[in-house]
């Protein structure tokens, strides 16, 4: 779904800022979280055992909160923090996203975290008590990779 590819997650909130999971894919294996956290917004990412967090303090009432990843072609990216167009926070991910995030199957949740954590940083279940108006999930340029060469290597294998 992500790997190798730029894509921005954004939500539109309504209202005071909540605390709690934002989106989450995964589970402590392998996965992500967009979470708030007092008062601070964090991507929490785990690559097979490989964390990474970046974090940033949040305005009281934003509108529009997003992750924006900028796929670098080789092994990982840049991943920024935006709130209301405002650049918060940013760091390196030197790790591809997988094509599959686990092999026993994931969801994305949205509003909500559920069954384990991605990282120990926060428990579930971790409803969000804010108010999400929508959920945009946008992808492309990939950066060099061929999609469906590697769709077509999963395919294949056991």
């Amino acid at each position: 779904m992500l790997a190798g590819q730029d894509f921005t997650m954004g939500m539109l909130l309504d209202g005071p800022l909540g605390e709690g999971v934002l989106a989450e894919l995964g589970d402590w294996n392998s996965g992500f979280a967009f979470v708030v956290r007092n008062g601070t917004l964090s991507f929490l990412l785990n690559l097979a055992g490989s964390d990474f967090e970046i974090d940033a303090p949040m305005p009281p009432a934003p509108e529009l909160v997003e992750l924006r990843f900028v796929a670098d072609g080789a092994d990982g990216g840049v991943a920024t923090l935006h709130a209301d167009g405002q650049e918060l926070g940013r760091g390196v991910i030197d790790h591809m996203f997988p094509f599959v995030w686990s092999v026993s199957g994931c969801f994305l949740r949205v509003g909500r975290g559920d069954g384990f954590p991605v990282v120990d940083l926060y428990e579930n279940p971790s409803p969000y008590t804010g108010r999400i108006r929508t959920f945009t999930l946008e992808t492309g340029n990939a950066a060099g990779i061929d999609l469906d060469r590697a769709r077509r290597q999963l395919e294949r294998s056991d």
